[in-house]
């Protein structure tokens, strides 16, 4: 995003564009630290300063779900080929554990089932 100030206060700035653009490794190499054994989805808000820390990351959130970024504002046959990808990987390849057997559950866990509606079963 590219905004008329420097200085960003909701709603007192005036976004003038938006456009995709290729992640600097440095940065992607900050955003590996936050996701050390974490497997998933994830969205990183940041803004890239600008004047004495020219070009440093000011990341504001990390949210482990969809967010609106994806959801909204990324061109549609971008976002499909990343959820296409997704649904392409194996359980193994996310790193997935195989189910353990109700006969044999871990003493004080709870398992429940999740059903497609997202209502528990168990």
């Amino acid at each position: 995003y590219e905004y008329a100030s420097d200085c960003y206060v909701y709603p007192y700035v005036k976004k003038l564009g938006k456009q995709p653009c290729d992640i600097p490794s440095e940065h992607l190499e900050v955003m590996a630290t936050f996701l050390k054994e974490y497997t998933g989805l994830c969205n990183f808000n940041y803004k890239v300063r600008t004047g004495a820390e020219q070009g440093k990351m000011a990341i504001f959130e990390v949210n482990t779900r969809i967010g609106g970024d994806l959801s909204c504002d990324v061109p549609r046959d971008l976002a499909r080929t990343v959820f296409e990808q997704i649904e392409d990987l194996s359980d193994s390849d996310l790193g997935i554990l195989p189910q353990r057997s109700p006969a044999s559950p871990s003493p004080g866990l709870l398992e429940a089932k999740v059903r497609a509606d997202g209502k528990r079963d168990g």
